[in-house]
């Protein structure tokens, strides 16, 4: 039997999780739509009552757990490549949790910890092979029982450095941003494809480069609103819902998820950040995402809350030190940036941040900045990128 503590409020969202679910299991079967119901975001909850208990061993099929989709419950990896030692996938986040999950009796056949530590069986090595995901729930006991959902990736993401901005929308003429530009970036294969988003007066992610969605205002408008307006292939603004759905699906492109400051308030900035979180773990994509904004004080606030995340600062204003100083993983400034100080490139590497740069059309700048052998390039022109990085 173990004993284990509740979380702390910061860690805790599960009561949304109901609801949340509910309306993710209708969004998968086809019954919302922007003439009926919206996205639901997920915003912190009240703590987990403060109590202690002990965990049954093993968990009976009577056990019924509640979703929860806090982000702070994390690991610092959710894939798994087949020249990795022992199967290991990766540590427990936070720490203050190690020894106090489990799995049920069917996911133990998959996966185990040891310490701090996930790792896949060899059963579990052969199903993720195979089937190239691999589904686990984390569990937890106290007054109400709850679990994290996680999705684990074999790992055949592509590394050719090139991210597609806005998706691929140049050469067949598509609406950028829209979900056809996405999935034609799937379709080219990029590592990346690079995307934005704003959060609608009724709290419902949507995605748009500009904070002005077919002449008017997307923060001032309601979902509903913005569906009266149609992008050129017809689509109704995407959702960031949408785009998470149609990701998880592959394993080769990740998502560049620029999250736009709002034109409102930082506070605004930080709710449409929570809300993006939530998103991301509701739909169990945290192995394809990497979160990229101008504001720094929204990706600090992403590295406290998930301290496994990856993320990346496009202002440009800041020192590869003072970013690692702030828990910011990458580095994504404009290539002109780096033409005037090319130390900023060492400083990055010293520090260890992912290096990109955007938004890089011209051949002859491709060239230059391919040679530094990056991790990424930002482009409204993927094909030609892509034959540059072979």
């Amino acid at each position: 039997m173990k004993t284990v503590l509740p979380l702390t409020q910061k860690q805790s969202y599960y009561a949304l999780g109901k609801k949340m679910l509910i309306f993710y299991t209708l969004s998968i079967m086809g019954f919302v739509s922007c003439n009926k119901d919206k996205d639901i975001v997920a915003v912190p909850a009240a703590n987990i009552p403060a109590t202690t208990t002990t965990i049954p061993t093993p968990v009976t099929p009577a056990v019924s757990y509640t979703n929860t989709f806090n982000p702070s419950i994390t690991f610092s990896n959710y894939t798994y490549n087949s020249g990795t030692a022992k199967n290991f996938i990766g540590k427990l986040y936070p720490s203050t949790l190690v020894g106090k999950a489990f799995f049920s009796e069917a996911d133990a056949n998959y996966v185990y910890f040891k310490n701090d530590s996930l790792f896949l069986t060899e059963t579990g090595k052969t199903k993720i092979i195979a089937e190239k995901f691999l589904n686990i729930d984390l569990l937890f006991t106290d007054s109400i029982n709850y679990k994290k959902s996680f999705t684990l990736v074999y790992d055949q993401f592509l590394t050719n450095k090139v991210i597609a901005h806005k998706g691929a929308f140049v050469k067949l003429g598509l609406p950028e941003n829209s979900l056809a530009a996405l999935k034609q970036a799937f379709v080219i294969g990029t590592q990346g494809s690079e995307f934005d988003v704003h959060l609608t007066l009724d709290k419902v992610v949507v995605v748009s480069h500009d904070d002005v969605f077919g002449g008017i205002s997307i923060e001032k408008s309601t979902y509903q609103e913005l569906c009266a307006k149609k992008l050129s292939n017809g689509e109704t603004i995407p959702t960031l819902l949408s785009f998470l759905t149609a990701t998880v699906t592959q394993n080769r492109t990740r998502l560049d998820l620029e999250i736009k400051q709002s034109v409102i308030s930082n506070a605004a900035g930080i709710e449409l950040t929570d809300s993006v979180l939530s998103l991301v773990n509701r739909t169990k994509a945290q192995a394809w995402v990497r979160y990229t904004s101008y504001g720094s004080d929204i990706l600090a606030h992403i590295a406290k809350v998930d301290v496994t995340s990856t993320t990346e600062y496009l202002s440009g204003t800041l020192s590869a030190t003072q970013l690692k100083g702030l828990g910011i993983t990458g580095m994504d400034f404009s290539y002109d940036i780096y033409q005037k100080n090319e130390t900023l490139i060492a400083d990055a590497r010293k520090n260890g941040l992912f290096l990109s740069s955007f938004t890089i059309n011209d051949p002859v700048v491709m060239l230059w900045w391919l040679s530094k052998n990056p991790d990424g390039i930002v482009t409204d022109q993927p094909e030609l990128a892509l034959q540059y990085s072979k």
